[in-house]
């Protein structure tokens, strides 16, 4: 097997896992099934769809709190989704702190979403970017993207303490993401790229004008 599957079965590995249809797991997956999914008349399903969000929710944040903040991406998309109506906001809009799931978190869960951002964009995803297949590879640079935004907004000082170097690397992203994939750049896309001139000019100018070509 190659790195390039290896990394994509690492990322993907509990979805892609076999279960025995008779084992304890897929009799615990039924169950579920039964309890949240079965009832037909969406009122009478409500409370059981939020019940269900919650227990995902805590779940994936379990996982980030024991130290795996490569479970990050997987949270950004899941607060995407609204409890109260069944329904997602569009996970291509940038802006994470307008997902309808945000709103609900409680200031200690962003304030973990927050820390553990910084410790994910810059030192995680570069690394699992790099050799994996296009579709994986979008969704972690736009997860990267959307984080730069949320910092932008809500520890600008961070973003601008960062090193030069960390600033090139991520240039790419900043600029072609939100014009290549479709991405709702909302009102700071502008903001964005003038911190990024500010720290990286050569390369920003680089890509623009590519642009422009």
């Amino acid at each position: 097997m190659s790195t390039k599957h290896k990394s994509i079965e690492n990322e993907f590995k509990y979805y892609l896992k076999t279960v025995d249809l008779y084992s304890d797991e897929a009799n615990s997956e039924k169950e579920k099934y039964l309890k949240y999914y079965k009832p037909k008349n969406w009122e009478s399903k409500r409370t059981l769809y939020k019940l269900n969000y919650v227990e995902n929710k805590n779940d994936l944040f379990r996982q980030l709190k024991s130290g795996d903040n490569e479970i990050l991406w997987q949270i950004i998309r899941f607060l995407s989704s609204d409890p109260e109506n069944k329904a997602h906001f569009n996970e291509y809009a940038s802006e994470i702190i307008q997902y309808p799931g945000w709103q609900i978190l409680t200031k200690d869960e962003k304030n973990l979403i927050i820390v553990n951002s910084k410790k994910y964009l810059f030192h995680k995803i570069l690394k699992m970017i790099v050799g994996l297949e296009q579709e994986l590879t979008f969704v972690l640079a736009a997860a990267g993207y959307k984080i730069v935004k949320m910092l932008l907004s809500l520890d600008e000082k961070y973003l601008d303490n960062l090193s030069t170097e960390l600033y090139k690397k991520w240039a790419p992203i900043v600029v072609d993401y939100p014009i290549s994939y479709g991405l709702d750049n909302g009102d700071n896309y502008e903001d964005i790229v003038k911190l990024f001139y500010e720290k990286a000019p050569k390369e920003i100018l680089g890509l623009l004008k590519r642009r422009l070509i």
